[in-house]
């Protein structure tokens, strides 16, 4: 839902509403410097006429202006815009007819705009609100960043006593009411923070710094443009300071503090204080200028560690209480603040820019800098709602879980994982799945993570792909959870049966398929590599038959490798089990592969003994095989029968051809 932006974030705190009609001052004529300033900023004129106010339109109204909410004509603005663009260089033809087909989609009743209107007292007051007006006009004539405010007209009318500053229109409000209207993340906060920091730095490291003068939450607006982000606002308190000016590194703190404390006015409706006679409000006011109306470079960063103190929670406590401490030298407690906790850079970060101090705060860009690398993502809206897709979520898992935030990040990923399951992406679903049994590992989140198992199983039912690979390495990762959660149920209580064995028996029977799988396509480690996993999972439910499944797999791709040797005792174990099964087929099967791998390390006289058994149980059987083990079975005796003579002569040639 749209959010009108509160008057405070365009003009100075302020309980007295004035009325917003203002006096004729046709017997005014500007001074010739007034004038002059004036007409450097005739490419920002605009005329009152195209820019409309229509009925129930938001309309605030403070102690200085009336800010009302309107449109600006639709070929004004585009006008505007390209006349900004043509600043210092010509534009042809074709220049214009690209930049006004681009804007055929802009609202046909034009650019919502929020329109200051600077309140006149009388005649003689006249002079003074406009030379104001044009001070903060040329402050933002002269700025060109993304997260500082967009002049997009003024207006100027003697005859009319009318003084116009015109801005974008903030959809979303001021950072204060954002943060309090929808639920942002710690992340989505510091992007927030960052897009200050980004203003403030850029407003800073002009040729003749700009000191914004009266920086809050309050002041910084939040538009959305593809995706959420802040621009500051009001300049009405900015000034230009000089590099080489000592008032802005040494004279607030050289001067003796003021023998009585400041008067305060409370504003109940923003829940703010302006300073009697100043123009600053104090719960962003740094020291200095509490005591020596100082105003410096630094006393901004001192209300950018403010905004990012806000920016976590908007819980306003009493600001004479805020002042009182400050002035004493008490900040708020960050240690045992849970929400801050989970970021240490950023509450680093907001100590140094409470430093009493003024010359121990870090500077604009090196806050900049800071908060550039802490972790964060642009919030996002769609039609006046907060959009938390499943990729956002996952992004923000992920961030988590590189802060060691294991918790938070599991709890986010599996929102992220229950909205992409139905309609995601294969190759997504099987990466949220991996991720989050790694973080359900880490959690001993055993049971929980188990429960995906049913979604890469439906995957792996609907045929391979090109992520086969995946899906094998997704069910490696959820036995190896099946193994720690049955070493971790047996150490409370026995292990339970129903779904539970179920589910594990479903999970090696997959292994196995799987792995057979590779097997036949001749990737043997991977093969190796699943079989193992379904041996523990059926060592653990105690199932023999699959136990001796499992071996007998995992010698037969040992086997494929030439590794005969470690192929052996495994046809063993599996053989030694379907004997105590009363598995006949399978004990023939298990003493034929035996045969197998002796013979091929050579070893006849073990070899055929083992072929004679299998050659008597599938003879018992009616095997149709039967007769393959029978030349099998001779043929490895001729062999040995041949080697045995061939080692008496000594003939290794002929030994060898055998």
């Amino acid at each position: 839902m749209s959010r009108p932006i509160d008057g405070d974030t365009v003009m100075e705190d302020g309980s007295h509403h004035a009325d917003a009609d203002i006096r004729s001052s046709a017997g005014f004529e500007p001074s010739v410097r007034l004038r002059a300033r004036i007409e450097k900023l005739a490419h920002w004129r605009v005329n009152p006429c195209s820019v409309a106010f229509y009925e129930g339109a938001p309309e605030f109204h403070g102690g200085h202006a009336t800010v009302s909410a309107g449109y600006m004509n639709k070929y004004m603005v585009e006008m505007r815009q390209l006349e900004k663009r043509a600043l210092g260089k010509k534009l042809d033809r074709k220049a214009i007819h690209d930049f006004l087909r681009v804007n055929e989609k802009r609202n046909s009743l034009g650019l919502r705009v929020a329109v200051k209107r600077m309140r006149v007292a009388d005649d003689t007051d006249f002079e003074r609100v406009l030379g104001l007006a044009i001070r903060e006009a040329d402050f933002l004539a002269g700025t060109a960043h993304r997260n500082i405010v967009e002049l997009e007209g003024f207006v100027e009318d003697v005859s009319e006593s009318t003084i116009w500053l015109v801005f974008p229109w903030a959809d979303n409000g001021n950072l204060r009411d954002f943060i309090a209207s929808y639920t942002c993340e710690i992340p989505e906060r510091i992007s927030l923070i960052d897009d200050v920091a980004q203003g403030l730095a850029y407003l800073h490291s002009r040729d003749a710094p700009i000191c914004h003068g009266d920086l809050k939450s309050l002041n910084v607006l939040i538009y959305n443009e593809e995706e959420i982000y802040a621009k500051i606002t009001d300049f009405g308190s900015a000034r230009r300071l000089s590099k080489h000016d000592p008032n802005i590194n040494t004279h607030a703190e050289s001067q003796a503090p003021p023998v009585h404390s400041p008067s305060v006015t409370f504003n109940t409706s923003t829940k703010t204080i302006t300073l009697t006679g100043n123009k600053y409000t104090l719960r962003w006011a740094a020291p200095e200028l509490l005591l020596n109306d100082q105003l410096s470079l630094w006393s901004d960063i001192w209300a950018l560690g403010w905004i990012a103190y806000e920016a976590r929670l908007p819980n306003v406590t009493s600001d004479i209480g805020v002042v009182e401490r400050v002035v004493e030298g008490k900040l708020p407690s960050l240690a045992n603040d849970g929400s801050l906790a989970l970021i240490h850079e950023l509450c680093s970060l907001m100590e140094m820019c409470w430093k009493m101090k003024p010359t121990e705060r870090p500077t604009a860009e090196s806050c900049r800098r800071t908060i550039n690398e802490m972790p964060k993502l642009a919030p996002a809206m769609f039609e006046g709602l907060k959009i938390d897709g499943s990729q956002r979520l996952w992004r923000l898992g992920q961030i988590y879980q590189s802060r060691g935030e294991y918790g938070r990040a599991f709890n986010l990923s599996v929102k992220a994982f229950e909205r992409t399951r139905e309609f995601g992406a294969r190759s997504d679903i099987i990466s949220m799945v991996r991720d989050l049994t790694q973080l359900g590992r880490g959690l001993n989140h055993y049971s929980e993570t188990i429960a995906l198992y049913d979604v890469i199983w439906k995957i792996y039912s609907e045929g391979s792909g090109d992520d086969f690979d995946d899906i094998a390495n997704a069910l490696c990762d959820l036995a190896e959870l099946h193994r720690l959660r049955n070493k971790h149920d047996k150490a409370l209580q026995p292990h339970s049966e129903g779904r539970e064995t179920q589910e594990e028996e479903r999970m090696a029977e997959a292994l196995c398929k799987i792995a057979q799988q590779y097997r036949l396509a001749d990737r043997h480690d991977k093969a190796i590599q699943l079989y193992t996993r379904a041996w523990g999972i059926l060592t653990d439910l105690g199932d023999r038959k699959g136990q001796a499944d499992a071996l007998w797999g995992l010698a037969n791709a040992h086997q494929c490798r030439g590794e005969s040797d470690k192929a052996i005792p495994l046809y063993s174990d599996a053989w030694k089990i379907r004997t105590d099964l009363g598995d006949k087929k399978g004990q023939a099967d298990a003493l034929w592969c035996l045969a197998d791998a002796h013979r091929c390390l050579g070893d006849y006289d073990k070899a055929t003994p083992l072929y004679s058994r299998a050659l008597e149980i599938r003879t018992d059987l009616d095997d149709r095989l039967a007769s393959s083990a029978v030349a099998m079975c001779m043929m490895t005796r001729i062999a040995g029968r041949m080697l045995h003579f061939v080692e008496k002569i000594g003939n290794m040639g002929l030994k060898r051809t055998i």
